[in-house]
């Protein structure tokens, strides 16, 4: 490992981090940019080091991470170099992955390339602030899930309360105790593991849950997602655009419950994306959906910020061929609008 890149090894490793099921060579390369030779010869040293493992699916190579190598990725973004050393010196030595960014823009440009487990999130730095770096995360679909601590001063309380209504999960005051922060940590984080099963949003099965249902089931496969959601949150605040979802999760569990069966199942994966698995008629349940949404939710289809439901079915079969060696991505690929 002496001779690789650590960079390229931090981004091939957050990249598998985020698939459950594996990926490719071709994946690995696409997501991070890298050439497909230099990946792959990455990821055979990786292997020799017992950080990655390998299976063959169908003459097609899918690389996982080992059940040694589970670290979480902490982004630390503070402009001071003694406090961005004192957290790293907080946390566990060897049992996270520690990257730093000194202000919001090289935090969000990390952000473009690697999703973090968490960030430690400075409020008042130059060129653009915790709380403005917090708001574009959670504005944004793609990073919204990110967990956010903040680090305060003390007096700042207003901007404290601030940071917790647009959607930072936790903060901390400095000077803080590396013991507390280190407790915090590791707090937000088993949070997050959570998610994975239950999303906190909802109370709905998250994602892990709806793998588990889908190897046992031959259900269809219902994808129900809204184009523009963005703009509402941008439109009437974070916290309102939660408590929508909420709603939205009792239309379709409602509907599930009027015209599904018994073993009909809902699953609620982030942000404005949820699944339903399905054993009745898929097109009278998406109708049925997308009724009900217009009749209680008014606010939200929106012809003015150009908000709309969109489901798209997935055929049993196509799922049972997928779900073994992919991932959602694979069987969405085969979805048709409904």
């Amino acid at each position: 490992m002496e001779n690789l890149n650590e960079e390229i090894v931090n981004e091939i490793l957050s990249f598998l981090e985020q698939k459950d099921f594996g990926a490719s060579t071709s994946e690995v390369s696409k997501s991070t940019g890298r050439n497909r030779v230099t990946v792959s010869k990455y990821l055979e040293v990786m292997q020799a080091s017992n950080i990655v493992t390998s299976k063959v699916v169908a003459q097609a190579r899918f690389w996982q991470l080992s059940k040694e190598h589970t670290s979480s990725n902490i982004l630390i973004v503070d402009d001071e170099d003694n406090v961005r050393d004192l957290v790293k010196l907080s946390l566990a030595p060897g049992q996270y992955n520690i990257f730093e960014a000194k202000n919001g823009i090289e935090a969000l440009k990390f952000v473009d390339h690697t999703i973090p487990d968490l960030i430690l999130l400075d409020l008042m730095m130059p060129k653009m602030d915790g709380i403005e770096v917090c708001n574009y995360l959670k504005r944004n679909v793609a990073t919204n899930n990110i967990p956010i601590i903040m680090l305060t001063a003390k007096t700042m309380v207003h901007d404290k309360i601030k940071g917790l209504n647009i959607g930072a999960d936790d903060y901390v005051t400095k000077p803080f105790d590396p013991l507390e922060l280190e407790a915090r940590v590791q707090a937000v984080l088993r949070r997050k593991d959570q998610l994975l099963k239950i999303n906190y949003v909802t109370g709905l099965p998250g994602f892990e849950l709806l793998i588990e249902e889908i190897k046992k089931t031959k259900a269809k496969m219902l994808f129900l997602d809204f184009t523009n959601f963005k703009k509402f949150n941008d439109e009437y605040g974070y916290k309102n655009g939660n408590e929508i979802l909420q709603l939205f999760s009792r239309v379709v569990q409602t509907c599930i419950d009027r015209f599904g069966t018994k073993h009909d199942f809902l699953a609620h994966l982030g942000a404005d994306d949820f699944v339903v698995l399905t054993y009745s008629n898929s097109e009278i349940i998406s109708a049925q959906i997308k009724q009900m949404t217009r009749d209680l939710l008014p606010n939200l289809i929106n012809k003015r910020l150009g908000i709309s439901l969109k489901i798209k079915a997935v055929d049993s079969l196509d799922i049972q061929s997928e779900i073994q060696k992919g991932d959602l991505d694979r069987i969405m690929a085969k979805a048709k609008t409904v």
